[in-house]
C-alpha cells in the first residue's frame, strides 16, 4: 500500500494595506536613515555572511517608537490575530488572550547585495 498524507499543512494568509504609499515612503526614509547610522541598528549576529551592499537591521523593529513603524506593527499583528481567530474559530475574547512574540527587521539591498 502506498499513501501520501499532508502531515504538516501550513495555512497562508494575505493582507494588503490600502492607501499605503505615504506609509511606505516614511518607512523607506526611516530605514535609509537608520542604515546610514551604521552599526547601532545593524544585526550584530546575522545567520549568514552579509556583504557591504546588504544592510540587515537588528530584529527589534517593532519596538521602535516611530509612528510609521507602529502603524506597520498594528497592521501586521491585527491581521495575524484575525487569521489565527478565523483558522481556529476563536472569538474576540479568545484572540485577546493570545500572546504573540515577534521579531521584525528590514533590509536595505544595494547592487551586489
Amino acid at each position: 500500500m502506498f499513501l501520501i498524507e499532508p502531515m504538516f499543512a501550513v495555512p497562508a494568509a494575505h493582507a494588503q494595506m490600502p492607501d499605503c504609499e505615504a506609509l511606505n515612503a516614511e518607512l523607506r526614509e526611516l530605514f535609509l536613515a537608520k542604515q546610514a547610522e551604521g552599526d547601532r541598528y545593524r544585526n550584530p549576529d546575522p545567520f549568514t555572511h552579509r556583504n557591504e551592499a546588504l544592510f540587515e537591521s537588528n530584529f527589534r523593529l517593532f519596538d521602535w517608537p516611530q509612528e510609521c513603524v507602529q502603524a506597520l506593527r498594528r497592521f501586521c499583528l491585527s491581521n495575524l490575530y484575525r487569521t489565527i481567530g478565523e483558522l481556529n474559530g476563536y472569538d474576540t475574547a479568545m484572540r485577546r488572550r493570545r500572546h504573540i512574540a515577534t521579531e521584525a527587521w528590514f533590509h536595505v539591498t544595494r547592487k551586489g547585495g
